[in-house]
């Protein structure tokens, strides 16, 4: 290939676009030329912003519990996916899970070509199991225009407007999750199995053993469904849902959705390390622990054990204590049963924030294991718990973690009057 000079064109990497003067003749061809690069731009705009979902798109149970042909609604929101198509809701939306797809047009067609049919091993089927939802590009098309000179057969490209919109798709993951039903049968071990499948939890600790090579091509769920073309491109999940033939067991965003994340061109596994993707999936990962402790029945918490019931915990969270009989929350000897964590230190708010943000760039703890734990309460908490009885809280820690933080050298162990005061 013959080298360019410098300050040349590079025609091979160009977008055509048309030149418009006066006196020149326009087909539709010219219009469409035009509208592609346009849009061509907008998708390598997106591609640099990276894929995944912007804001809203939450995904929840809409009919009764229990109901044999369950409804989920949608939020409103916004998503890229990676051909970098902006894939907008505008308002929130009610899909009927047991309904069969439409045949839909090329939903390829805004995503120019990205789109490829999916593999067979993941179509739709009429049965219960566990599902991902995904949202997807569509458009549908409204009104008809006169036309002129096309001899009668205008009826195939007389369409007056062309509507950019989305679809939802429900992917089948019994092949890829079969193994985790039959060995979990409790109902929140199996979630929090799923969510550590999802995450790729045991593939991402092999990077460490041998990180001067390229990163496996299968990290998570969604690198391993893209690869099977169980999904492509222009889709981007949502959330896990689990039907049974009782109803909806639950739904799940945060073990599949992830804050747009730019990809790198390199594939090795430091480039991996130093990229957005180990915050997100952090955040990811805390978001998902978090949420399915707020999904437990209020029944069920006063002996819930977090080592039987839980395949992992975040490097930090924070639980709802009931500290006296009657009260909402969790009982801290059971929910830490079983696990190294001593007695519980005081921390002062202002540090929470910080302490959580930093765990998301720890990885979570492997609960068949025994590690150490730090129990914390917050001062401000204990005060608000005893003076007007708000919802009591633990939050727990890796001891890693208690830097910066460390609950000895600040007002939660010594006391406000133990600090003089800063003159200038």
């Amino acid at each position: 290939m013959d080298a360019y000079d410098l300050q040349s064109a590079i025609d091979s990497s160009g977008l055509p676009r048309v030149f418009f003067f006066n006196g020149r003749l326009l087909s539709a061809g010219d219009l469409r030329t035009e509208q592609a690069a346009r849009r061509h731009a907008d998708l390598w705009l997106g591609q640099g912003c990276g894929d995944g979902v912007v804001y809203g798109l939450e995904v929840s149970e809409a009919s009764a519990p229990g109901a044999s042909n369950p409804v989920l609604a949608i939020k409103a929101g916004l998503a890229i996916n990676r051909a970098g198509q902006a894939l907008k809701l505008e308002c929130g939306t009610d899909i009927a899970l047991a309904s069969q797809p439409q045949q839909v047009g090329e939903t390829g067609s805004g995503c120019f070509g990205a789109c490829a049919a999916t593999s067979s091993g993941n179509l739709f089927s009429a049965s219960s199991g566990l599902y991902l939802i995904c949202i997807a590009p569509a458009e549908s098309r409204s009104g008809t225009v006169a036309t002129s000179g096309l001899s009668g057969q205008g009826g195939a490209c007389n369409t007056d407007v062309v509507t950019d919109t989305v679809m939802f798709r429900r992917i089948t993951l019994d092949n890829e999750l079969r193994d985790l039903q039959q060995n979990e049968t409790d109902l929140q071990r199996l979630r929090s199995a799923i969510a550590w499948r999802c995450f790729g939890i045991d593939g991402q600790r092999q990077l460490a053993a041998n990180p001067f090579g390229l990163a496996p091509a299968n990290i998570d769920l969604a690198d391993t469904l893209r690869n099977s073309k169980a999904i492509n491109d222009c889709e981007v999940p949502l959330a896990l849902v689990y039907w049974t033939g009782s109803g909806l067991q639950f739904v799940d965003n945060w073990c599949v959705r992830r804050a747009p994340t730019p990809r790198r061109n390199s594939r090795d596994v430091f480039s991996l390390w130093a990229s957005e993707r180990p915050w997100n999936q952090g955040e990811a990962l805390w978001q998902q622990f978090q949420a399915q402790l707020a999904q437990i029945p209020l029944p069920q918490q006063a002996a819930f054990v977090a080592r039987q019931q839980l395949r992992y915990l975040p490097a930090a969270g924070v639980v709802p204590i009931a500290e006296q009989s009657g009260e909402n929350g969790f009982v801290a000897s059971q929910f830490f049963a079983g696990l190294d964590t001593g007695n519980a230190l005081q921390l002062d708010a202002e540090w929470l924030p910080g302490l959580l943000q930093q765990s998301f760039l720890l990885p979570p703890l492997d609960l068949t294991q025994t590690q150490p734990l730090c129990l914390l309460r917050i001062r401000e908490n204990v005060a608000a718990y005893n003076g007007s009885k708000a919802q009591s809280l633990l939050v727990f820690a890796r001891y890693s973690l208690l830097r910066g933080e460390d609950p000895r050298f600040n007002y939660a162990h010594f006391g406000v009057e133990h600090f003089a005061a800063r003159y200038t």
